[in-house]
């Protein structure tokens, strides 16, 4: 990466960007199943951004295996809190912006918000809300009311558990086991599920001044074109703004439109792609 070998810069003119990785992911581009921040950060930089306003960390390991196992634990939080934290009193700037990835979606929702922690590795508590710190949350592909695969048996899972996982509920109304099944058979007023998701989305607290969503509806990890009892799971309750489109590939490329959008006011934020509109090279 040509950005690794230059000198470092250290004025902060734009908004300092945090970028949180999901589920088996890393920080910077490691292996064809790790890839990581690296290619928009070279997207940032080309925008006239310097190092010194964008900052990324690891959290877990690369290990697909050990995917099923992650949990939004205190250990995770605490340290992607801290390092958010760090990141504002390195660069003294008022506020910084998230862009969040799969699990690093709740992950960082959760860290702005603060409140107390039920994990796997005992309680914590993240403090108060980060929410005047923070000017953009862009959330990509997050399961925001669980996952569908976590129903039923998949609770075995302790990514999927029922506490701090992505438990999505196992009925809503006289619909069982049917989470991903559009349209549901019977009427649903909302199920009961993960109680850290839970938590979040009835917290009207919100998590930036602009909050933005976006997914496609050919996830191979979420499924059911992002349904979860008949809603989106990657839509933030307290968005701001929302973008679906219907394509894998081609999205990565449009991702850089969204951000274009939302971080760098080029267009209003404010839009919501239906399906079809914005597949191909465009």
């Amino acid at each position: 990466l040509k950005w690794l070998d230059s000198a470092i810069q250290f004025e902060v003119s734009h908004t300092p960007v945090v970028f949180i990785h999901g589920n088996s992911d890393a920080a910077l581009h490691l292996s064809k199943t790790a890839t990581g921040w690296s290619n928009t950060i070279e997207y940032f930089l080309d925008k006239g951004y310097t190092q010194a306003e964008l900052y990324a960390t690891s959290w877990g390991d690369t290990n697909t295996l050990n995917a099923a196992k992650r949990t939004h634990n205190c250990r995770d939080l605490l340290r992607l809190r801290r390092f958010v934290l760090a990141v504002l009193a390195y660069t003294g700037a008022p506020k910084v912006s998230l862009i969040t990835h799969s699990m690093g979606v709740t992950l960082g929702r959760k860290l702005i918000k603060g409140g107390t922690v039920d994990g796997p590795d005992g309680s914590c508590n993240l403090g108060t809300p980060l929410t005047s710190k923070v000017d953009v949350f862009l959330g990509l592909a997050g399961g925001n009311f669980g996952l569908c695969a976590c129903e039923g048996t998949g609770t075995l899972e302790p990514t999927c558990n029922k506490k701090n996982g992505f438990w999505p509920g196992d009925s809503c109304g006289l619909n069982t086991l049917t989470c991903g099944l559009s349209p549901l058979p019977f009427p649903c007023n909302g199920p009961t599920y993960s109680s850290l998701l839970m938590s979040m989305n009835t917290d009207n607290v919100r998590e930036a001044s602009i909050v933005f969503s976006a997914w496609s509806l050919a996830d191979d990890l979420i499924l059911y074109a992002d349904e979860v009892w008949g809603r989106p799971t990657s839509l933030i309750p307290t968005s701001s703004g929302k973008v679906s489109f219907n394509c894998w590939m081609e999205a990565n490329i449009y991702l850089l439109k969204v951000l274009d959008k939302v971080v760098f006011n080029i267009q209003p934020w404010s839009c919501h792609y239906q399906r079809g509109s914005i597949c191909g090279n465009h």
